[in-house]
């Protein structure tokens, strides 16, 4: 993304929404390359937001996991991209019925966040017999700026709230069954959830790809100490096996336990 004009260039070639090798529309490598005026004018162009990658993810979804994971990013690119790319709504179905969720409701940003994240931090967790908690999801909410996300709305117990109040398998008015709880306090998106994706419903786990999820502790920075192999024994196959086994198992349970 070091040459916009050729970026745009291409676009008028081959079109705004064309696909490079890595599958990713010129808006996508825009929004990585944290260039905002660069996605500005292909949106005024007619860039599609609501696209999405082999990941599964959107131009929107890359601004809120790099937010999190690029502390440089957060402080100097999020507060312009973010507005740019958020789309106003998003079309859900949990229990064959659609519901729309405004983008200034709480559970939307939410449900977007543990779906940005959803490579980058819900695999390490499963394969620690963990998933999404309050609190990792509050300190992933204190890396946005009080203009995008108030701070109440980034408080441990207010996304608490919202997780019990949308929790799949719970009788209750209002809920939407959004989220699936494993085990106290931990949560995943629920397996049932349906989006509108390229005019048809996707399955929220088909869209993003569970084979991706896989955690691999052989590159844990410190299995790289020499030292530390041989003073602990440690059988590193073994090991990255039992995460790997953690994943598929909470993984498979909660898909045959959903209740509809």
């Amino acid at each position: 993304m070091r040459n916009p004009v050729a970026v745009l260039r291409d676009t008028e070639q081959y079109g705004v929404d064309h696909r490079n090798p890595f599958n990713l529309t010129p808006l996508m490598m825009a929004v990585r390359a944290g260039n905002p005026e660069l996605a500005e004018t292909l949106l005024n162009s007619g860039a599609d937001l609501t696209l999405t990658g082999s990941d599964g993810l959107t131009a929107w979804h890359t601004v809120l996991w790099q937010t999190v994971c690029d502390a440089r990013f957060a402080r100097q690119k999020c507060a312009d991209l973010y507005p740019l790319v958020c789309p106003s709504s998003m079309a859900v179905q949990t229990d064959g019925s659609l519901k729309v969720i405004d983008r200034h409701h709480p559970t939307f940003f939410l449900l977007n966040l543990m779906t940005a994240l959803f490579y980058s931090q819900l695999g390490e967790a499963l394969s620690a017999w963990s998933a999404y908690t309050a609190k990792d999801l509050a300190d992933n909410c204190q890396c946005f700026p009080d203009s995008i996300l108030p701070a109440y709305r980034q408080r441990q117990r207010y996304i608490s709230s919202l997780l019990s109040r949308h929790e799949a398998g719970r009788d209750a008015p209002g809920n939407w069954r959004l989220f699936l709880r494993l085990s106290h306090g931990k949560y995943i998106i629920n397996p049932q959830l349906h989006l509108r994706c390229g005019g048809k419903w996707v399955a929220i786990y088909e869209l993003l790809g569970l084979p991706e999820l896989g955690f691999d502790i052989r590159k844990m920075d410190f299995l790289t100490d020499t030292g530390f192999l041989e003073y602990y024994g440690i059988d590193v196959q073994e090991m990255a096996e039992d995460h790997q086994n953690a994943i598929d198992v909470q993984m498979m349970e909660a898909f045959e336990n959903i209740k509809p």
